[in-house]
C-alpha cells in the first residue's frame, strides 16, 4: 500500500477540548503555592502546593519535598510555545486538580495512507505534561493525531521525549527551560525520520487481517498492554463494530476508545494504556 506525502491543509479543531476531573475547585491554570506543612504544634513537617479555589477555600494538590521545583501549568506551556514557535492553543487539556497534560498539532505536512477507502493523515503532534503532586516529571514527548478520527497515538518512548523532575538543583547553574532547547531538533528528527516509517509501518497493519495471535498478544494475560478486561471489551465491541478487519482496525478501535473517553473514564492511566497499546502494534506486522 502506497504510503505519500499529503498537500491538503486541514484545520483538525478550532476549539481546546477541556478535560476536567479534578474534584477540589482548582482550575488548570490557577496560581499555586509551594509552602511549608506544619503540624498541630507549629512545626514543619514538610511542603505541600496548594491552591485556592473558587470557593474561597485552599486546597491541597500534593505533598512534596524541600527541593520541590513548582512549574506552573501555564508557565510551562508559555515556555514550550516560545521554543517550538506554536502560535496554536492546545487542542486538547488534561486536568484532574494536581496532574496536567496538553496536546498540540504542529502546522505541518504530514504522510498520508489509505485505509478502508479513507485517505488517513498522521499529524505529528506534542504532549506536554506538569504535576503538583510528584506524581508526573515535567515532559514534553511526541504523540500523533489520525486527522481522519482524531484518535491520539502517545509515542514518546520510540518519537522523543524530554522530561526532568521537579527538583531544584542548588549546586548548578541549570536552569529547567535549558531542556526544552532539546524538542526542536527532536520534532525535526521525528519529522524527517520516525513519522514516515510509522506510516509505512501503519500501512503494513491495514493489509494484515487479525488473527488469534493477535488478539493474544493484545489482551492475553502475557500482555504488555495491562488493558483490563472491561476496557479490552469495550474495544473489541468497537472493532466489531465500526472497524475493518485488519490490525489497522484493531488500532484505531483501541485508540479510539482510549482517546475519546467522557471525562469520568479519561484519567492520568489513559497515557499510559494508549502508548503501551500503540507500542505493541510496532511487533505485530
Amino acid at each position: 500500500m502506497e504510503v505519500h506525502q499529503s498537500n491538503q491543509t486541514q484545520v483538525l479543531e478550532t476549539k481546546t477540548q477541556l478535560i476536567d476531573t479534578a474534584k477540589n475547585g482548582i482550575q488548570w491554570n490557577s496560581e499555586v503555592n509551594f509552602v511549608p506543612a506544619h503540624t498541630y504544634n507549629g512545626n514543619v513537617a514538610g511542603y505541600a502546593t496548594e491552591a485556592v479555589g473558587d470557593d474561597g477555600k485552599t486546597e491541597v494538590l500534593g505533598r512534596v519535598g524541600q527541593n520541590y521545583l513548582l512549574l506552573h501549568n501555564k508557565e510551562l506551556l508559555d515556555e514550550v510555545e516560545y521554543w517550538i514557535g506554536i502560535n496554536n492553543d492546545p487542542v486538547r487539556i488534561f486536568w484532574d486538580g494536581s496532574r496536567f497534560a496538553a496536546v498540540y498539532e504542529f502546522n505541518t505536512q504530514s504522510p498520508s495512507f489509505d485505509a478502508s477507502g479513507n485517505q488517513r493523515d498522521l499529524k505529528l503532534s506534542l504532549l506536554v505534561k506538569n504535576s503538583y503532586n510528584g506524581a508526573w516529571k515535567a515532559e514534553v514527548s511526541l504523540m500523533i493525531l489520525d486527522a481522519f478520527c482524531m484518535n491520539g497515538m502517545v509515542l514518546g518512548k520510540r518519537f522523543g521525549t524530554v522530561k526532568f523532575r521537579h527538583t531544584k538543583k542548588e549546586q548548578s547553574n541549570w536552569h529547567w527551560t535549558e531542556d526544552l532547547a532539546k524538542i526542536g531538533p527532536m520534532v525535526q528528527q521525528a519529522s524527517a525520520n520516525q513519522l514516515p516509517e510509522f506510516a509505512n509501518h501503519i500501512s503494513k497493519l491495514a493489509d494484515t487481517e487479525v488473527k488469534r495471535w493477535h488478539l493474544q498478544a493484545l489482551f492475553g494475560e502475557q500482555s504488555q498492554t495491562k488493558i483490563g478486561n472491561a476496557v479490552a471489551g469495550t474495544i473489541m465491541q468497537r472493532w466489531l463494530d465500526h472497524e475493518e478487519n485488519s490490525l489497522h482496525g484493531l488500532l484505531s478501535a483501541g485508540t479510539n476508545v482510549l482517546w475519546h473517553n467522557d471525562a469520568k473514564s479519561f484519567t492520568s492511566r489513559s497515557f499510559d494504556m494508549n502508548e503501551a497499546y500503540v507500542n505493541a502494534f510496532m511487533e505485530l506486522a
